[in-house]
């Protein structure tokens, strides 16, 4: 299999990477489907060899990295997901009081404001 493939594949991997750090997610996604397109033409060419010869020096190489990197991105995602996860918690909390009393404090009461309604 040609190492052109592996470099491209390696390539999309960085830039989703760079998008994953930089938490955007739209351009990660587009970068996501031109590494698919990759992966399918790497398919189709790997039928066209033998199905027992190893990767090369090189193409693991390459490879290895494509893998920490997809790695580094899933975490990424998950930590993402996590963050938006707890803010849904907040804002359901949020609508829960605002159901129960009429009132959201759009801030957190800070140390002035409790002296203020407690009299200290």
């Amino acid at each position: 299999m040609s190492n052109s493939t592996y470099d491209q594949l390696l390539t999309h991997s960085k830039i989703m990477l760079i998008w994953a750090r930089e938490e955007n997610w739209t351009a990660l996604l587009e970068e996501e489907a031109k590494y698919v397109c990759e992966v399918e033409r790497l398919n189709v060419q790997g039928e066209q060899y033998s199905a027992g010869s190893p990767p090369d020096k090189q193409q693991s190489t390459m490879l290895e990295q494509i893998l920490k990197n997809g790695a580094e991105i899933r975490e990424r995602l998950i930590a993402s997901r996590d963050r938006i996860g707890e803010l849904m918690k907040v804002a359901q909390c949020r609508d829960k009081l605002t159901g129960t009393y009429g009132v959201v404090q759009t801030e957190p009461m800070g140390y002035g404001q409790m002296e203020h309604q407690t009299g200290l």
